[in-house]
């Protein structure tokens, strides 16, 4: 057995997670954007396939109307991830710091600080960005003859702060249990690893 594993893992600090998070997000933004105005555009849209909304989406506005609402993008998955991280590893703390032994079933204390975790991201980041980016996204493949999105001022100005929130309920409860399924089912596959390789995760 590796000396790794008879010593404890460090656990990183919860700025590192928010730092190291919003960069992994700004990555996953940028590889599938593309994939994801095309899913918008299918659910709002009929197109006969996904090659043929592409297409579609390409000869009317070029290759960057597979980017439309990037920046929102950009920020939601960054922030999300940031923030994700950050608060999971705040409420691992937290229920260390209350004497609970999570090393009896940790893949549960996984499951419920990442349920945790993934409501505070929904309900401090996810839900709005989520609004400002399928709006935009649904102005894709019009040539831009939709007009422009509006801005996250101008939906507050209209419909006051609740209006960046419309679909925050159902957005904070797809994100509390993906989150927590994540975390459980990470903590889970780390600790297989570790027994069967001999090494330790960070």
């Amino acid at each position: 057995m590796s000396a790794a594993l008879d010593e404890p893992a460090k656990k990183p600090a919860p700025m590192r997670s928010f730092m190291c998070g919003g960069a992994a997000g700004a990555l996953d933004t940028i590889v599938t954007m593309p994939l994801d105005t095309i899913k918008t555009q299918m659910q709002i849209k009929k197109y006969s396939s996904v090659p043929d909304c592409a297409r579609t989406i390409i000869m009317h506005d070029g290759a960057t109307g597979l980017y439309y609402g990037f920046r929102p993008f950009l920020l939601q998955a960054s922030g999300k991830a940031a923030v994700r991280f950050c608060m999971f590893d705040v409420l691992i703390k937290a229920v260390d710091a209350s004497g609970v032994d999570r090393s009896e079933r940790p893949a549960l204390w996984s499951g419920v600080c990442g349920l945790g975790a993934g409501m505070a991201e929904a309900l401090l980041w996810t839900a709005p960005t989520e609004r400002l980016k399928v709006l935009r996204q649904a102005r894709a493949g019009t040539g831009g003859a939709g007009g422009a999105a509006p801005s996250a001022m101008a939906i507050v100005r209209e419909q006051g702060v609740g209006g960046l929130y419309v679909g925050a309920g159902a957005t904070a409860i797809r994100q509390a249990t993906s989150v927590a399924m994540r975390f459980c089912f990470l903590d889970k596959a780390k600790t297989n690893i570790c027994s069967t390789f001999g090494v330790c995760m960070i």
